[in-house]
């Protein structure tokens, strides 16, 4: 947030703060076919949304959606989707994943109960 005060300029020297920012999150793809890197690679123009799953099998999802299941809105134009890396014999082969969600994203998250749908979906 942008902040502004403090010391004798604002009451009790508390700084006052505006605005949120857009949260950057970082990811891993090991193992990934080159094929679907590239198909991502394709989607950075394109209006995303993002659903989580967590290592308990629970969704983490926007419930302010229009929908009863509606996921968090990435900043247009801020996927980015790295070029491999090579693991070589103790590593895996790699690519990284980056993209921003909107300011306030956290507002109406809502956690699911556990589920094997999730997971079994995605691997």
């Amino acid at each position: 947030p942008r902040e502004f005060g403090g010391g004798n300029e604002t009451r009790d020297g508390a700084p006052l703060r505006k605005g949120a920012q857009s949260p950057a999150l970082t990811f891993t793809m090991l193992g990934e076919d080159q094929d679907v890197v590239t198909a991502l690679k394709q989607l950075r123009c394109e209006a995303l949304e993002v659903i989580f799953i967590n290592e308990a099998n629970q969704f983490i999802y926007d419930d302010g959606a229009t929908t009863t299941f509606g996921g968090f809105p990435i900043v247009p134009n801020s996927l980015f989707i790295g070029d491999k890396k090579i693991g070589g014999f103790d590593e895996w082969d790699s690519n990284i994943i980056q993209f921003n969600l909107q300011p306030n994203w956290s507002d109406n998250l809502e956690i699911t109960l556990a589920s094997t749908f999730g997971l079994s979906m995605t691997n």
